[in-house]
């Protein structure tokens, strides 16, 4: 006899009530898990840690206070979208476009350190977390 359990749920307990009862009165039976597929995020980022202050020459600036779209976050794709921001230039000026693009692969890298279970930052501008609903 061969039978197939099917469990799911919207909560971490897994639970299934089968009516009538599967008799295994008589004979040796063995129960395998043979396939366990989970689809849970966290979110995240959300309207009370959603923003990222950063300054340059000591001359705050308040464009952008780069405010992040809620949502779950890998360490790599907020590294994506703060560099991405970051290398946005904020004037039409020639010369600092160019400095802009000379600058470029060194604005901004997060990156996970496994061994100690913490994330890295290193950027060319002083970021500042003391300012209300940052990252």
């Amino acid at each position: 006899m061969s039978l197939t359990f099917t469990l799911t749920s919207k909560s971490s307990v897994l639970a299934a009530c089968y009516f009538p009862a599967v008799d295994l009165s008589h004979g040796d039976y063995e129960l395998g898990l043979t396939d366990f597929k989970t689809y849970y995020t966290i979110s995240n980022v959300n309207s009370s840690n959603n923003k990222f202050y950063f300054d340059e020459d000591d001359k705050e600036i308040t464009l952008p206070r780069l405010l992040i779209p809620a949502g779950s976050y890998e360490i790599h794709d907020l590294n994506k979208y703060l560099r991405r921001a970051i290398l946005q230039p904020r004037s039409n000026d020639a010369r600092e476009k160019k400095l802009h693009r000379e600058d470029e692969e060194y604005r901004l890298i997060i990156r996970a350190n496994n061994n100690t279970m913490k994330n890295e930052i290193k950027c060319a501008y002083r970021v500042n977390f003391t300012k209300p609903h940052n990252i």
